[in-house]
């Protein structure tokens, strides 16, 4: 194989003094755009081919994994304020290499209520853990497991993202951070028929809010779709937080069905650990994905990953234009 040129050089020619955007627009589309350009001239042929035809090629992998991906080597301590687009000054080779591979595979796209919530105000999204959610079921939790789930399963199927993109800044010291992940195809094969039925058949209901306002928000959605070669399987973290405390509707043999579902899913999951530069793709549509329990002592040692999501292609609400921030319907 050809080798490749050196990387530094090359990205601070293209990206010397052009700073990534941290504002309500999510990121700059020039940063975008040079971050593609950098990828496509670099990267090797065959990996281009992999990452473009990702989305598209319905007998693919549902997940990928790309190792040592050239990052800042000095990266400063670990943040523990989620969202801190300033983390990392004059050292963006890590937001790059995820956009860039987010463009190479569709559009990199983040979410207006993540906007609104403080959580990671653009479309990179630092995910380190947090001294105030330690013993919380969460994305900036540690002690709890992370359960398996589509991220947006619940919500409307044309905003929910294709892939997520996790690109490890830093690894976790320890190597107890895993992001898991179960293949659809998989976790359907070893579904017994009977429950595949009923989870083809009936819809789950997921209901989040408070009886105490009497203010519920409600999703419905069947838990299987798709054909059996390439289902689409809505499995959701019900406690996960900020969206937390949803409690399930459904006959006893739907919830029964769910709850061995998940479990098999918990059985069949494979870890990933990602050291700095590692990039794992899952698509959003085919595989779920979670994180293992871990120990984080916040020293600025501590597992740093930056996440994307990105669509196929940009979409829009009706009326309104294509646009990287998306929101969820009212």
């Amino acid at each position: 194989m050809k080798a490749l040129p050196p990387f530094p050089p090359l990205f601070k020619e293209r990206f010397d003094g052009l700073p990534l955007s941290s504002d309500g627009d999510a990121a700059s589309e020039e940063f975008i755009t040079r971050a593609h350009e950098l990828a496509v001239s670099w990267l090797p042929a065959d990996v281009r081919t992999r990452l473009e035809t990702f989305l598209h090629d319905s007998s693919g992998p549902s997940v990928l994994v790309v190792r040592g991906l050239p990052v800042d080597s000095d990266p400063p301590p670990t943040p523990y304020a989620v969202g801190n687009m300033s983390a990392k000054p004059g050292k963006v080779m890590s937001e790059a290499w995820v956009l860039a591979v987010a463009r190479l595979i569709g559009q990199p796209v983040t979410y207006q209520t993540l906007v609104k919530r403080g959580m990671a105000g653009g479309l990179v999204c630092d995910l380190t853990p947090n001294p105030n959610s330690i013993d919380k079921v969460a994305f900036d939790g540690c002690k709890k497991v992370l359960d398996l789930h589509r991220d947006f399963a619940v919500t409307s199927e044309k905003i929910v993202a294709d892939a997520l993109l996790l690109i490890g800044v830093r690894g976790d010291p320890r190597k107890e951070a895993q992001t898991t992940v179960c293949d659809f195809r998989a976790l359907l094969a070893a579904t017994s028929p009977s429950d595949v039925s009923i989870l083809r058949s009936e819809p789950m209901r997921w209901n989040f809010g408070s009886a105490a306002n009497n203010s519920f928000a409600v999703a419905e959605k069947f838990l299987i779709t798709g054909p059996d070669s390439n289902p689409l399987v809505n499995i959701f973290e019900e406690n996960i937080l900020p969206v937390g405390a949803a409690s399930l509707k459904g006959s006893p043999q739907l919830l029964e069905a769910y709850a061995r579902l998940k479990e098999t899913a918990r059985q069949l999951a494979v870890g990933v650990w990602l050291d700095a530069g590692d990039l794992l793709i899952v698509n959003n549509s085919r595989a779920a994905h979670g994180r293992t329990a871990y120990t984080a002592v916040f020293d600025g040692s501590d597992r740093w990953v930056q996440r994307v999501y990105a669509k196929r292609e940009l979409v829009g609400c009706p009326g309104e234009p294509p646009s990287r921030v998306l929101r969820f319907a009212s």
